[in-house]
């Protein structure tokens, strides 16, 4: 076996950083020496797609005394994959003191993987205290093993973080949310029970459980991609799958359920529950995703905070309530935009100083004025009733008027 001898990596406290990107990777040994500030490591291995007969292991070494070949120790390891997963396995690398290492040997065909790691501790020998322990101090990260998504678009590995860029460990718990949805099907027939657009939060599934009376397969689908299924019939009527590790549904990702029914008999009925959590996904690495530029044809230059429509020629003009839609609204211009120019829209999210001089307070709805393109705290007499979203304070402040909005568009009523 080939072995091939990577660059170091360097890992400061409570970095993340990946040795690996997800990539699929020929048979070989891989050696990474690590350079780090600390000795606790979160080690996360997604293993996507395996060959026949192929295998991976991720072993974590460190060096004793000064003879790196003769004086190695095995810290820990990954277990050998010899399937894929779309779930990522999370390891605590313990006690790392001296010229650590780590090795990925891949043996009888090629692997698709990632490997991530993240420092979460200071120069001690005591995994209870320091493991965490800085963290609460120094950092706010919570005790737990952090979450790792993965966006489906480009295939990186992320691990989730909160609002304020702290990692979430698996045991934190967002808003619940329960599904309960039942539905009658015809013979052979095949409809979609359920959709949902994840927009600004992600969702943590925890369980998926499916009741019938009669033949069924249930099929979720996270953006068109297939995340679980669940077959019931007479014979079996039950299928109750608890999710662990959790499934993770990343933030602008569409949540669907399909049932497909397969017996005649009468009174077929299929039950279907959904458990888990949502949480705020703004991870640091995607923070552009909420901002965009645009390009403005109008004949006219656009101010600063005036909520902005989509033409069909991709441009952008000032948004009417009683024109636009959900799928019409493209933000909230950040500065002004000169005709034929291109500028700044906040898609998603806090726009600071959009809302100064109204007198809002926090909490309070903004919506769409009957004049294109401003904003207003007084819901339309008449017409469509667009809610842009709401007010908030600034960062930090305790007193004054809430100067913020915080984009979450979402029709009323419509006229």
């Amino acid at each position: 076996m080939s072995t091939i001898n990577l660059p170091f990596v360097q890992i400061k406290q409570f970095e993340t950083s990946i040795l690996f990107p997800l990539r699929q990777v020929s048979p070989g040994k891989y050696v990474i020496p690590l350079m780090i500030e600390g000795n606790s490591i979160l080690s996360s291995l997604l293993v996507t797609e395996v060959e026949r007969g192929a295998s991976i292991t991720v072993t974590y070494f460190q060096t004793t005394t000064g003879d790196e070949s003769s004086e190695r120790t095995i810290l820990t390891n990954h277990q050998t994959k010899t399937i894929g997963s779309d779930q990522a396995e999370t390891i605590t690398v313990s006690k790392v003191h001296f010229k650590p290492s780590v090795e990925v040997h891949i043996q009888n065909g090629n692997v698709t993987f990632g490997l991530m790691a993240t420092m979460v501790s200071s120069f001690t020998s005591d995994l209870e205290q320091s493991l965490f322990a800085d963290g609460y101090r120094l950092n706010g990260l919570e005790r737990g093993i952090p979450l790792l998504s993965v966006d489906e678009s480009t295939g990186m590995m992320k691990f989730v973080r909160s609002k304020g860029g702290y990692l979430i460990p698996t045991d934190s718990q967002g808003t619940q949310i329960h599904l309960n949805h039942a539905d009658t099907l015809s013979l052979n027939q095949h409809k979609q029970v359920y959709r949902r657009q994840q927009l600004r939060k992600s969702l943590k599934i925890s369980q998926f459980t499916v009741i019938s009376s009669g033949d069924y397969k249930i099929t979720l689908r996270i953006n068109g991609s297939l995340a679980l299924s669940a077959r019931v019939n007479n014979y079996s009527p039950i299928c109750d799958q608890h999710i662990d590790p959790f499934r993770i549904v990343p933030q602008n990702s569409l949540i669907t359920i399909d049932a497909e029914r397969f017996d005649s008999l009468e009174n077929g009925i299929v039950e279907i529950y959904l458990r888990g959590y949502e949480f705020f996904n703004l991870e640091e690495e995607e923070m552009a995703s909420l901002t965009k530029v645009v390009y403005n044809a109008t004949g006219a230059l656009i101010l600063p905070f005036k909520a902005v429509a989509w033409e069909d020629n991709n441009s952008i003009s000032l948004a009417d309530a009683d024109e636009v839609g959900l799928d019409d609204f493209a933000g909230i211009t950040q500065d002004g935009i000169a005709n034929l120019g291109y500028g700044i829209i906040h898609k998603l999210g806090e726009v600071p100083d959009a809302l100064i001089g109204m007198g809002a307070v926090a909490g309070q709805p903004v919506y769409l004025s009957t004049v294109p393109g401003e904003l207003t705290l007084i819901p339309p007499s008449s017409g469509t009733i667009f809610r842009i979203g709401r007010a908030e304070p600034p960062s930090g402040a305790h007193s004054g008027e809430a100067t913020s909005l915080f984009i979450d568009p979402q029709i009323i009523s419509e006229g």
